[in-house]
């Protein structure tokens, strides 16, 4: 797992690296500083030792003087770094020796013939014993080099303790000077950049774009940026409404072509059908009429005429009432579409239209529409952008939503939620990939990319959406349909009864 550490942090874990190096490095220094003058002090007074031992023994040695050579040696004891001090006579025989014992103690050694070797750590310094040009015996000194260690190590501890008061002061001191003029511009400078992603493109860089220094440079290079950015910005906010509001129109011719196509293609059956029957009645009148000429007409095949022109006269009238109600839905599909004036709808009516209008989409398919609409619900707008919203939606249910041909349902309901007019739609297709559900609304992003797709349905959708104030969010996951929700504001007057 990663661990994210700011800046702050980063800095104080350098600055003790750095100045645990530096106290380590300092202590080192001292450390063989301090030893090496302790060792220069040693060997100095191992010298004045030396001189003042070979003046004080002479007399005792030369008068056999063992108390008195003993007196000698236990007042330059008193000295803890002298461990031992042993004398020789003229032959070489141990004369008299003290030590001191596990206490630290100075103790006579006893007579022997030898005396113990010099311990680890313990420096022997000899020095001859003369009168007279009379060499009257050696004195052996045992210097101890370990007090010069443990001098040196109760002097480094307490130098050490001053290094790190001083490092930790600077420590904080400079924590707190990288904090104040850096990490906090640095800071502000990041919220600002924050703000200016989340397209707040009036965000500026403030007081830190005042310094004179490299974060200064930076902050007002950032608000130059950022300005072109807001032009930019600004400029193609306008060319994006221009550009949508071209789409929708071309959508919206589009869409009338389509329908001019379908409405003459329904037209032709019905018209056809009375053309046949008319045809049909016409050759039945030219019969009867050389009938009643020849004088062969009879009763029977008069009242048979009667009966089939009956027949004849309903289907024509069926057919021509079917064309009259296809040429009133398109004429006001035609004008929904092509004139955006606001009209008060009766929202069952109006979702019939556009079904009506798109049944030449529809009768190849064997999906199952309901529509749950309240008869007495209205609204009022432009009822061509909300026809251009449910039949973008019907036309995205059947490209993309049943492959293969598969039949399903599309349920259409409409109703009034806290002060709003909200149109549910939904089907039972194959759904929508959760990875794609974010960029659905997005322009030209499609799934069918090469395959008469053009990524534009739903974009203009949502846009048609805000455009009357409004907003359209969706639902959905793979295999599971989808289900989109159309939420648009009332009009004054758009909530009463009206048939469209």
């Amino acid at each position: 797992m990663r661990i994210r550490t700011g800046l702050t942090f980063r800095i104080f874990m350098v600055s003790v690296l750095v100045f645990g190096a530096l106290v380590v490095i300092g202590s080192t220094v001292v450390t063989i500083g301090e030893r090496a003058g302790a060792m220069r002090a040693l060997e100095r007074d191992s010298s004045v030792l030396r001189e003042r031992l070979s003046m004080s023994m002479r007399e005792a040695l030369w008068d056999f003087d063992r108390a008195r050579l003993e007196a000698v040696i236990r007042s330059e004891m008193q000295d803890p770094r002298v461990r031992s001090i042993l004398v020789w006579d003229d032959s070489g025989m141990p004369y008299l020796g003290m030590a001191r014992d596990e206490a630290g103690l100075p103790d006579l050694l006893p007579e022997s013939s030898e005396w113990p070797r010099q311990t680890e750590g313990v420096k022997p310094v000899f020095v001859p014993i003369s009168r007279e040009n009379v060499v009257l015996g050696t004195a052996e000194i045992g210097l101890d080099y370990g007090v010069v260690d443990d001098f040196v190590l109760s002097s480094i501890g307490s130098t050490v303790v001053r290094y790190l008061a001083v490092s930790l002061l600077g420590l904080v001191f400079l924590v707190l000077y990288v904090k104040l003029t850096v990490i906090d511009a640095v800071s502000a400078m990041a919220g600002v950049v924050a703000r200016f992603s989340r397209k707040e493109f009036h965000a500026r860089v403030g007081r830190e774009a005042a310094r004179d220094d490299e974060l200064g440079e930076l902050g007002r290079a950032f608000n130059r940026m950022a300005a072109v950015i807001q032009d930019h910005s600004l400029d193609l906010e306008g060319l994006v409404r221009e550009r949508t509001s071209m789409l929708i129109e071309s959508e919206k011719m589009a869409f009338l072509g389509g329908l001019t196509a379908g409405i003459a293609h329904e037209i032709n059956t019905p018209v056809g059908i009375g053309v046949t029957a008319a045809s049909h009645l016409e050759q039945r009148v030219h019969e009867l009429s050389r009938e009643l000429e020849s004088g062969s007409l009879t009763k029977e095949r008069l009242e048979a005429f009667f009966a089939e022109a009956g027949e004849t006269a309903n289907i024509m009238l069926a057919n021509l009432k079917r064309t009259s109600d296809f040429v009133s839905s398109f004429k006001q599909m035609a004008v929904d579409q092509s004139s955006p004036a606001e009209r008060l709808l009766n929202v069952r009516a109006w979702a019939e239209d556009v079904l009506f209008s798109l049944r030449p989409k529809l009768k190849h398919a064997r999906h199952t529409i309901r529509m749950d609409i309240p008869p007495d619900l209205s609204w009022k707008g432009d009822p061509g952008l909300l026809s251009q919203i449910l039949t973008n939606l019907i036309v995205n249910s059947l490209t993309h939503a049943f492959p293969d041909g598969k039949a399903g349902r599309i349920d259409i309901s409409a109703s009034s939620r806290n002060g709003k007019f909200v149109l549910d739609y939904s089907d039972d297709g194959v759904g929508i990939p959760r990875e794609n559900l974010g960029r659905i609304f997005q322009p030209f992003f499609t799934t069918r990319g090469g395959k008469g797709g053009t990524g534009l349905g739903l974009y203009i959708i949502q846009s048609i959406a805000s455009k009357l104030g409004g907003s359209v969010s969706c639902v959905s996951g793979e295999g599971h349909g989808v289900r989109f929700t159309v939420s648009l504001p009332f009009q004054d007057g758009g909530a009463g009864t009206e048939t469209a």
